[in-house]
């Protein structure tokens, strides 16, 4: 392995399909084997790893975003307001702009704008940053706050405060677990990683979202490989075109876990399924995984 860790994305483009049970029973068998793991969780508007693995947490930093305030410069010329595509700013002529702070965006295109110096930078607060450490696994979590818009930004200091880690704590890998979907999160998360894994199912929507995220994977700058997990294989005996799918976006197929018992056990205990079930079939699924990442790393 190089002097940098490798960074392991685990995403899918629909929810539901166990994309963080993959994650964290993968950063739990990197951690046995002791590989030094870093978990990003930055599915900020549900994260549920720490729940998942049962462990505490601390808030480490607020996540703040831009805001404008308006000091005595100001003369209501409105220029502001134009630029405002949310349309947070209610110019009221000869006075200063009226502010909906709830649909700011943070741009900061009206503060470019004004000619008249008249916009201070202020803040909000949009979400937190926390962290803790289970199974030798050190952990952060990123949280949007209830009724914020810019989860990107939240996934961004998740990021951000990852790299400042890594200069202090050498790492061997890192293991992200992003949101759902294919939207400007899910290409934070994913910037810079060395491997993608998608999660999916058997299902119409399953391979629907599935073509989406690996799209969106064709065109991440760092060149990932790309892998599938299909979870829930046996859900259903309608058969879906995913050997197809996968040479099309020149992916290949990791793994095909079945529906099992001791997952759903594990998942209601917040225990991860190597941890509570080592002996089992779903446990030796993912040690194959485990494997084929493995032999990559090495």
């Amino acid at each position: 392995m190089n002097n940098k860790p490798t960074i392991i994305a685990v995403t899918g483009g629909k929810g539901g399909t166990g994309k963080t049970t993959v994650a964290i029973n993968l950063a739990y068998l990197f951690s046995k084997h002791n590989y030094k793991v870093l978990f990003l969780d930055c599915d900020v508007d549900a994260p549920n790893a720490a729940i998942l693995m049962n462990a505490d947490l601390e808030e480490i930093k607020q996540v703040e975003s831009f805001l404008p305030r308006f000091n005595d410069n100001c003369i209501g010329c409105g220029e502001c307001q134009k630029a405002c595509q949310p349309h947070a700013l209610l110019n009221i002529p000869k006075k200063k702009p009226l502010l909906f702070p709830e649909l700011c965006i943070g741009c900061k295109a009206c503060q470019i704008v004004c000619e008249h110096n008249a916009i201070e930078p202020d803040n909000k607060i949009i979400g937190k940053l926390s962290r803790g450490q289970k199974y030798g696994i050190d952990l952060i979590v990123g949280e949007l706050q209830i009724g914020e818009p810019k989860s990107a930004e939240v996934v961004r200091a998740v990021r951000e405060y990852a790299d400042a880690r890594l200069k202090e704590v050498k790492y061997d890998l890192i293991i992200i677990d992003t949101a759902p979907g294919a939207h400007c999160d899910i290409i934070h998360a994913l910037d810079g990683a060395n491997i993608v894994i998608s999660v999916t199912e058997p299902t119409p929507f399953g391979t629907h979202d599935l073509k989406r995220i690996l799209e969106l994977i064709t065109y991440l700058s760092s060149s990932p490989a790309s892998h599938i997990v299909i979870n829930r294989s046996d859900l259903t005996t309608q058969k879906q075109p995913f050997n197809e799918i996968a040479k099309k976006y020149q992916a290949s197929i990791l793994a095909e876990i079945p529906m099992s018992r001791e997952i759903q056990l594990s998942y209601a205990e917040g225990v991860p399924v190597m941890e509570k079930f080592p002996d089992t079939a779903v446990s030796q699924d993912f040690e194959d995984i485990f494997k084929k990442l493995e032999a990559v790393l090495i």
